[in-house]
């Protein structure tokens, strides 16, 4: 029958057909992910050793902001040796084109000590407040965490920016973080081979420098993170699996 019945389309009206089935693809699948959320896995390693993964989810919320959580935990002989898994959370409220963060939590357990430290981020009164360093901070615009940045920075590089600039709260200190593109290359991830831009970052206190793959076919998500310290350790997410929606 479907034969038959692909026998009666013209050939334009068969590549319509394809073509809008294409574009709903395209729209669920990649070109909207900021839209319609994502889960994706990461690989992490340490100076090439394989640490375990860790799993982020962003998705809506029913009251209208968007959660961008990461759970990370060792697998194999790691995991026997290192029992913490770290729960990060970034609530996150967009604007037109940009995203805010409301509050940050990171919660390290399962090991032998517990840690946790929550930032929130108070826009009506213009201030971070941080429960690990206890004090507070002047809240600017585009300011962001560990995670919220991430998101942003998605947005920003489909504006075809070249060059950007966050102001970053973390742990103990708020400090201004810069990134330019520096190439287009080919990467081949767990997940697979894709086309990406490098950014490389501003060395952070004459220490810490990031290098971060995007792939324009996923939005600008960033596919792989590379941290080198400035004694030569390395730290590096990989993406090893993606999927679209909530």
């Amino acid at each position: 029958m479907l034969n038959r019945l692909s026998s009666r389309i013209s050939p334009q009206l068969h590549l319509t057909i394809i073509g809008v089935i294409l574009a709903i693809v395209s729209t669920t699948g990649h070109a909207g992910i900021l839209k319609s959320g994502f889960t994706i896995t990461y690989e992490v390693t340490h100076n090439d050793m394989y640490l375990g993964d860790a799993l982020r989810t962003f998705k809506l919320q029913n009251n209208g902001t968007w959660e961008y959580r990461s759970a990370t935990k060792g697998k194999g002989i790691i995991r026997m040796l290192v029992k913490d898994t770290i729960n990060e959370t970034s609530t996150i409220q967009q604007h037109a084109n940009s995203y805010q963060p409301l509050s940050y939590r990171y919660h390290q357990h399962g090991g032998k000590k517990e840690k946790k430290h929550n930032i929130i981020f108070d826009w009506e009164s213009g201030d971070i407040r941080n429960d690990y360093t206890n004090k507070s901070y002047p809240l600017k615009t585009g300011t962001h965490d560990l995670l919220s940045f991430q998101i942003q920075l998605m947005r920003d590089l489909q504006d075809n920016k070249q060059s950007v600039t966050y102001i970053i709260a973390d742990k103990k200190r708020v400090d201004s973080y810069s990134l330019k593109v520096v190439t287009k290359t080919e990467l081949t991830t767990p997940f697979k081979t894709l086309d990406t831009i490098k950014l490389v970052s501003n060395k952070i206190r004459n220490k810490t420098q990031f290098f971060i793959w995007c792939a324009p076919e996923l939005n600008y998500l960033p596919v792989k993170i590379l941290k080198i310290d400035d004694d030569g350790d390395s730290s590096e997410i990989n993406l090893k699996a993606i999927s679209f929606g909530q």
